[in-house]
């Protein structure tokens, strides 16, 4: 069974290369612990989860990493406290939450988004087949003349290996009630640019979960809480 097993998971994953005559195997060694550990019956899954702002996101995800059932086996980037982070290691002036989602396109070039992701890739490789790995990310963004979509390449999609793909979303009612009495400042935003903004947020997942061959969830997170937050530990 093990020999099986092995030879299954080498033979359908593209990402073993060699370099300078030896098996590069970081991605193998995870792949195929992701599989030995779906074997003895527990599951390991890498995550996308995105949403438009004020979408409930990032409060679900806060949920998940105390939740009980998952306890130490979760692990979560997010995207703009990363992307925070690394524009303050390469910059003078002092960037915040506020300041990002206010102004993300005159803050953010485009090489420094793909800088990023090298990163991202790097901490998945890394954590790969031992605990559970959220992507928490919301590549569509407003912006002063519209809208803006810093999305991932097909070719990204295959490496990063998504498991599952969720979207989380509510009505524009909903949304404008939130970021109305949201502390941190965001842009006013109409009814009908929320709509614009999840519908784009939703289609761009839907792309991602055609390109990396794994299925889409989308959740309403106008349901209760600890109910939404229960229903997505279980996919864990």
């Amino acid at each position: 069974m093990l020999i099986v097993l092995v030879c299954e998971t080498f033979g359908n994953f593209p990402a073993c290369e060699h370099s300078e005559g030896r098996l590069t195997n970081r991605n193998f060694r995870g792949k195929f612990l992701k599989s030995t550990v779906r074997l003895l019956g527990a599951s390991i899954k890498t995550v996308y989860i995105t949403g438009a702002p004020a979408s409930g996101k990032t409060t679900a995800v806060e949920a998940l990493k105390s939740h009980p059932r998952l306890k130490e086996s979760l692990e979560v980037w997010s995207y703009s406290s990363r992307l925070m982070e690394f524009l303050n290691r390469h910059s003078a002036d002092a960037i915040d939450h506020g300041r990002l989602r206010q102004s993300s396109a005159s803050l953010v070039r485009p090489e420094e988004i793909e800088a990023l992701d090298a990163e991202l890739l790097v901490y998945v490789e890394d954590r790969r087949g031992k605990n559970n790995i959220l992507i928490d990310s919301h590549p569509v963004t407003r912006e002063d003349y519209g809208f803006r979509c810093t999305s991932f390449s097909a070719a990204y999609l295959a490496k990063i290996g998504l498991d599952e793909i969720w979207m989380l979303y509510t009505d524009a009612k909903t949304s404008l009630l939130r970021v109305l009495e949201d502390k941190v400042v965001r842009k006013p935003i109409s009814e009908e640019a929320a709509e614009m903004h999840t519908s784009m947020q939703a289609s761009l997942a839907i792309a991602y979960g055609v390109a990396a061959g794994c299925p889409v969830y989308f959740f309403d997170t106008g349901c209760d809480q600890s109910m939404l937050v229960d229903r997505l530990a279980l996919r864990l």
